[in-house]
């Protein structure tokens, strides 16, 4: 079985949302890098797909 780790805009998602907490991004942050890191760390492919906008309106 082929394994990947996808990563998908996980931080833009989370900043829109009620209950997002910016005290919590630094560990946040720090959890999702482990999981990259492991799975590179181990030949497993990763894809991180990022939002990007031309305008500070996130619709």
């Amino acid at each position: 079985m082929k394994q990947a780790l996808i990563v998908i805009d996980v931080q833009e998602s989370f900043r829109h949302r009620p209950f997002w907490d910016e005290t919590e991004y630094p560990a946040f942050l720090a959890q999702i890098q482990g999981l990259i890191d492991a799975a590179s760390a181990q030949g497993i492919p990763v894809l991180q797909v990022f939002h990007t906008s031309k305008s500070a309106d996130p619709a």
